[in-house]
Protein backbone atom coordinates (compact mmCIF):
# COMPACT_ATOMS: atom_id res chain seq x y z
CA UNK A 1 0.00 0.00 0.00
CA UNK A 2 1.56 3.46 -1.27
CA UNK A 3 1.77 6.10 1.51
CA UNK A 4 -1.00 9.02 0.28
CA UNK A 5 -0.83 12.34 2.43
CA UNK A 6 -3.68 13.62 3.86
CA UNK A 7 -6.33 15.77 2.36
CA UNK A 8 -6.59 19.30 2.92
CA UNK A 9 -10.01 18.47 4.89
CA UNK A 10 -7.79 15.93 7.13
CA UNK A 11 -5.32 18.16 7.97
CA UNK A 12 -7.28 20.85 8.86
CA UNK A 13 -9.15 18.34 11.35
CA UNK A 14 -6.53 17.57 13.08
CA UNK A 15 -5.06 21.04 13.53
CA UNK A 16 -8.56 22.18 15.49
CA UNK A 17 -7.59 20.70 19.19
CA UNK A 18 -4.54 22.78 18.47
CA UNK A 19 -6.31 26.14 16.93
CA UNK A 20 -9.40 25.96 19.11
CA UNK A 21 -7.15 26.86 21.94
CA UNK A 22 -4.73 29.27 20.33
CA UNK A 23 -7.61 31.48 19.25
CA UNK A 24 -9.33 31.56 22.79
CA UNK A 25 -6.03 32.45 24.38
CA UNK A 26 -5.20 34.76 21.42
CA UNK A 27 -8.56 36.93 22.32
CA UNK A 28 -8.52 36.50 25.80
CA UNK A 29 -4.60 38.54 25.43
CA UNK A 30 -5.85 41.39 22.95
CA UNK A 31 -8.43 41.71 25.36
CA UNK A 32 -6.17 42.01 28.45
CA UNK A 33 -3.98 44.65 26.27
CA UNK A 34 -7.45 46.44 25.93
CA UNK A 35 -8.14 46.63 29.45
CA UNK A 36 -4.37 47.78 30.21
CA UNK A 37 -4.75 50.69 27.93
CA UNK A 38 -8.42 51.83 29.07
CA UNK A 39 -6.71 51.76 33.09
CA UNK A 40 -3.68 53.47 31.81
CA UNK A 41 -5.38 56.40 29.90
CA UNK A 42 -7.84 56.65 32.71
CA UNK A 43 -4.88 57.25 34.96
CA UNK A 44 -3.88 60.07 32.73
CA UNK A 45 -6.94 61.56 33.35
CA UNK A 46 -7.00 61.57 36.64
CA UNK A 47 -3.58 63.28 36.96
CA UNK A 48 -1.74 63.47 39.98
CA UNK A 49 -3.45 61.40 42.60
CA UNK A 50 -2.83 59.85 45.80
CA UNK A 51 -1.29 56.16 45.61
CA UNK A 52 0.24 54.32 48.66
CA UNK A 53 3.44 52.89 48.06
CA UNK A 54 3.71 49.12 48.61
CA UNK A 55 6.98 48.99 46.58
CA UNK A 56 10.54 51.15 46.97
CA UNK A 57 9.76 54.00 44.56
CA UNK A 58 12.30 56.83 43.46
CA UNK A 59 10.51 60.44 43.70
CA UNK A 60 12.60 61.49 40.77
CA UNK A 61 13.92 60.90 37.95
CA UNK A 62 18.21 61.16 39.15
CA UNK A 63 19.94 58.66 40.74
CA UNK A 64 20.10 61.18 44.01
CA UNK A 65 16.50 61.26 44.52
CA UNK A 66 15.53 59.95 47.51
CA UNK A 67 13.36 56.46 47.71
CA UNK A 68 10.01 55.83 49.42
CA UNK A 69 8.30 52.70 50.62
CA UNK A 70 5.47 52.22 52.57
CA UNK A 71 4.31 55.67 52.44
CA UNK A 72 1.60 57.47 50.91
CA UNK A 73 2.64 59.42 47.55
CA UNK A 74 1.31 61.29 44.49
CA UNK A 75 1.86 59.64 41.06
CA UNK A 76 0.73 59.88 37.36
CA UNK A 77 1.09 58.30 34.15
CA UNK A 78 3.71 59.47 31.77
CA UNK A 79 2.80 59.41 28.01
CA UNK A 80 4.23 57.10 25.75
CA UNK A 81 4.88 54.34 28.27
CA UNK A 82 6.92 55.29 30.19
CA UNK A 83 6.08 54.21 33.40
CA UNK A 84 4.92 56.42 36.47
CA UNK A 85 5.80 60.02 37.75
CA UNK A 86 6.26 60.14 41.55
CA UNK A 87 6.08 63.33 43.89
CA UNK A 88 5.69 63.85 48.01
CA UNK A 89 1.96 64.69 48.96
CA UNK A 90 1.61 68.23 47.94
CA UNK A 91 4.33 68.67 46.14
CA UNK A 92 4.98 71.12 43.31
CA UNK A 93 4.15 69.86 39.66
Amino acid sequence: MKWRAPTERTQQKLLLPILIPMGIAAIGFALLVRAHEAWIARLRRKGWHRWFAWRPVRLGPYRSDPWVWLETIERHAREYHQGFAYRPRGGAA
